[in-house]
């Protein structure tokens, strides 16, 4: 079967960071990867991520790649 139920995959990742001094910022930050394999030898992975700072813009971004393994 080219897309196999079996073959895929979820990873959600949730961080933050607090600075030990005064002068630092806090942000937390949220990734999700979704990835199927397709095929014997290819596989199609999309990420998502979000930033929210204590201070400044919120920063986000997605990216898709289509790796062929040979």
């Amino acid at each position: 079967m080219f897309f196999d139920e079996t073959r895929k995959q979820l990873i959600l990742e949730a961080g933050g960071r607090t600075g030990t001094k005064g002068d630092e910022d806090s942000i937390f930050a949220l990734g999700a990867r979704y990835q199927q394999a397709i095929g014997q030898r290819t596989i199609l992975r999309f990420d998502v991520f979000g930033a929210i700072p204590e201070e400044g813009d919120d920063a986000y971004g997605a990216r898709v790649e289509l790796q062929f393994k040979f």
